[in-house]
């Protein structure tokens, strides 16, 4: 995080293309805090590690998460993970964001609530795959199939 200028790094489960069920490469979340579940939010500062989960994970969660790391609760009156970063972070420090593991369309309502608090948010390469370094999994490479109009209800064309 020193090296990227950053005092915070977000991550998400999930993928680049946003998808349901991600490859093991992407399961980040998975790889720095223990918590295997398809719902989460990690947001890692200098000083802690936290983990945001919904209902369906909270046993699990507790019973994952590495040491050092708190687990916080998806819930109406417990703050989410911008809330939690914009009490962490002071005016004119970084948090670091993967862009490509955040959705372009939720985008632009965080630069600016992150810009209404004078923090920076900049998108960085995702420091989960530093740290991975060559022991994250490969990428699968297995072919694409074409799904008849029939099924898919239009040609990948139309679509």
């Amino acid at each position: 995080m020193e090296e990227r200028g950053v005092q915070a790094f977000v991550c998400f489960h999930t993928d680049q293309h946003d998808s349901e069920y991600i490859a093991e490469c992407d399961e980040r979340i998975a790889y720095i805090s223990g918590f295997t579940g398809s719902n989460g939010v990690c947001l890692v500062t200098m000083d802690d590690a936290t983990m945001w989960t919904d209902g369906r994970y909270y046993i699990a969660a507790e019973r994952q998460l590495e040491a050092g790391w708190t687990m916080s609760k998806m819930e109406k009156d417990i703050p989410t993970w911008f809330e939690h970063t914009k009490s962490k972070l002071t005016a004119n420090q970084v948090l670091g964001l993967d862009y490509l593991q955040y959705p372009a369309s939720a985008l632009e309502t965080r630069l600016k609530y992150f810009k209404e608090a004078d923090i920076i948010l900049q998108s960085v390469p995702n420091l989960v795959d530093i740290v991975w370094g060559a022991e994250r999994p490969l990428r699968p490479t297995h072919p694409i199939k074409v799904l008849d109009v029939e099924f898919a209800g239009k040609s990948s064309l139309d679509k």
